[in-house]
């Protein structure tokens, strides 16, 4: 990606949808349950997180988040290995697979 102005490119090949198509539907555009239910039930911005072939994105196009150049992570210096037991693997888990992220989203009210 540019470096300059990476932060406004991205690429995403998402299944296309045609409108006033025959019955017959020669463009696959009627994955009505994919798109429609399946798709923005992924993620927190009602969309799938990876679709499409040739697909790559930028989290700055996507989401307009932009960094600082002095934002680089030194990875062997900023982080130290912690040893724990399982339990105290376990207990700090649970709070990802509580799914609370998803809570006023539309993935929760359509469930109940």
């Amino acid at each position: 990606m540019d470096e300059k102005e990476g932060h406004g490119i991205a690429f995403v090949q998402f299944p296309q949808c045609f409108l006033n198509i025959t019955k017959n539907d020669l463009y696959g555009s009627l994955m009505l349950v994919g798109k429609e239910v399946e798709f923005p039930s992924m993620d927190g911005y009602g969309g799938p997180m990876y679709i499409g072939t040739g697909c790559f994105h930028k989290r700055e196009a996507l989401c307009g988040k932009k960094y600082a150049k002095g934002d680089k992570f030194k990875w062997n210096k900023q982080f130290e290995r912690k040893e724990g037991s399982a339990s105290e693997l376990e207990e700090t888990s649970k709070v990802l697979t509580s799914c609370t992220h998803e809570r006023g989203s539309q993935w929760e009210i359509r469930l109940d």
